[in-house]
C-alpha cells in the first residue's frame, strides 16, 4: 500500500492531539529511564583512606589481580562492608593505579579510589588518586 503525496503532507501537518503529546512524551521518559539506568549504578569514589596491605595474585588466565586492603573499610556507599579493592592486570591503567597505591602505601599517604561494588567484600577500582 502506498500513500499519497497528498496523504503524507495531510499527515504531517496534523495537529498532535493533546493525549497522544502526553503519551509521546511518557514514552520518551521510560526511554530515558532505561538508558540511564545502567548509569545509575556507575562508578563512585571512596573516602580517603590508608592502604594497609597490598597482594598480587594471578588467575588461571596468567593475569594478576591487584588487592588493596583497609582495615576499617573502604567506605563505598554502595560497599559498606567492602575492606579489599582490586583491579586486574588487563584493565586500562591498572598499573599506574598498582603504582600510585603502592608508592602512597609507602609514603603513609591516604587515597580514594573510584570504582564500583563487585561483591560484598570486593571494590572493582576504576581510578585512583593519592592525597
Amino acid at each position: 500500500m502506498q500513500l499519497s503525496r497528498q496523504t503524507i503532507l495531510k499527515l504531517i501537518r496534523e495537529p498532535i492531539s493533546d493525549t497522544r503529546r502526553k503519551l509521546m512524551f511518557k514514552t520518551f521518559l521510560a526511554g530515558l529511564f532505561f538508558i540511564a539506568w545502567p548509569l545509575s549504578a556507575s562508578a563512585e569514589w571512596t573516602p580517603a583512606a590508608f592502604v594497609d596491605k597490598i597482594e598480587v595474585d594471578t588467575d588461571v588466565d596468567g593475569l594478576a589481580i591487584y588487592y588493596f586492603h583497609v582495615q576499617s573499610g573502604w567506605g563505598a556507599a554502595s560497599c559498606p562492608s567492602a575492606t579489599w579493592a582490586r583491579i586486574q592486570s588487563d584493565a586500562i591503567g591498572s598499573g599506574a593505579v598498582l603504582s600510585l597505591l603502592m608508592q602512597a602505601r609507602a609514603m603513609g599517604v591516604q587515597v580514594t579510589v573510584e570504582g564500583q561494588c563487585a561483591s560484598p567484600g570486593f571494590f572493582t577500582i576504576s581510578k585512583a588518586s593519592m592525597l
